[in-house]
C-alpha cells in the first residue's frame, strides 16, 4: 500500500509541478479539463477511491488556481462511473490547444497476457465491464 501511495505522491507532484512551470502568457485562458472517475462502490477499495477522487479535485483546483487556468473537472463516481459514460464524455469533450486534459482513474484494472500494451484494463464494477486504457 504504501508504494500505491507513494506512486500517487510522484504522480500528483509532477502534474503540479509540470503545470507550474507551463504558465506562460500563451496560456492566458487556458483551461484544465478533468475527468475523474472512481470506484466508489467497491468493498475493498471503494472509501479509498472517494478520497482519492476527492484529493485529485482539490489538487487540480489549486494547481488551476495558482496557474491562472479554469479548470472544468468532471467526477463521474457510484452508477455514473460506467463506459458509456465515460466514453460519452471523451467523444463529446472539446479541448483547446493550449488546455490540459487530466484522465484519472481510481479503481481496479486487470491485465491478461495477450495484451502487448502497457495500459490496463479498466474494471467497471458498477455493469461489470472493462475499459480497454489505450
Amino acid at each position: 500500500m504504501i508504494n500505491s501511495h507513494m506512486k500517487k505522491l510522484v504522480v500528483y507532484f509532477t502534474l503540479a509541478v509540470g503545470l507550474f512551470f507551463l504558465q506562460t502568457p500563451e496560456l492566458e485562458g487556458a483551461a484544465i479539463h478533468a475527468l475523474l472517475v472512481g470506484d466508489t462502490f467497491d468493498q475493498d477499495i471503494g472509501e479509498d477511491c472517494l478520497k482519492d477522487i476527492q484529493n485529485m479535485n482539490n489538487l487540480i483546483r489549486e494547481i488551476a488556481k495558482q496557474s491562472e487556468m479554469s479548470a472544468q473537472v468532471t467526477i463521474m463516481q457510484g452508477r455514473q462511473a460506467t463506459t458509456v459514460d465515460v466514453l460519452n464524455f471523451l467523444n463529446h469533450l472539446t479541448v483547446g490547444k493550449d488546455d490540459t486534459l487530466v484522465l484519472y482513474f481510481s479503481m481496479h484494472g486487470f491485465r491478461n497476457v495477450q495484451r502487448n500494451n502497457p495500459w490496463p484494463v479498466l474494471l467497471f464494477i458498477e455493469n461489470d465491464t472493462g475499459l480497454d486504457f489505450s
